[in-house]
């Protein structure tokens, strides 16, 4: 019995000693990621509900459609890229355009070029109102970020030789 007391107090003991487990995690997240920011509380509900998609990829495909057959070529594509080129995420226009998320969107800072159809970007008024050409270079941007336009993707599977110079085109502009 008094074994079992001294086990249970040196367990409490030790308890009482070792930091919560959440500071455990916090340490050891701060360690993995040091640009991370933790927040203490979590952020209320209209607040977090405004806070658009930011993505962690260097490249966003997006798209402002919803055949099936299109958003599978361009999953296809970012799969592609990302095993090829750079990391890279598929990204549904509507979503941030009902969030009205563009700006915060293109402010992402591992966001380097931004793959897109240029037929789409004339769907979204709010999304043309950052885009830029530098007619001089021919370069072309969504607010800071380099965008590099595709054909219509059903251009694709008419003419499956324009996948080969696409991909092409996109390896020698994205590295």
């Amino acid at each position: 019995m008094k074994e079992k007391q001294k086990l249970i107090r040196d367990t409490i003991t030790y308890l009482k000693q070792r930091p919560p487990e959440e500071t455990v995690l916090r340490n050891l997240i701060t360690d993995i990621a040091p640009s991370f920011t933790l927040r203490e509380e979590p952020l209320p509900d209209t607040e977090a509900k405004q806070k658009p998609q930011r993505i962690g990829a260097e490249i966003a495909l997006i798209y402002f459609g919803d055949d099936p057959k299109e958003i599978e070529f361009l999953k296809n594509l970012t799969k592609a890229i990302s095993d090829k080129i750079r990391s890279a995420e598929i990204i549904d226009a509507h979503k941030i355009e009902n969030e009205k998320g563009w700006k915060s969107f293109l402010e992402g800072p591992e966001l380097k070029w931004i793959v897109a159809p240029k037929r789409g970007l004339r769907k979204s008024t709010e999304l043309a109102q950052y885009y830029k050409e530098l007619p001089a270079t021919k370069e072309r941007f969504l607010g800071l970020i380099p965008i590099f336009f595709i054909e219509p993707i059903s251009e694709y599977f008419k003419n499956p030789g324009l996948k080969k110079t696409l991909w092409e085109e996109l390896c020698k502009t994205l590295k």
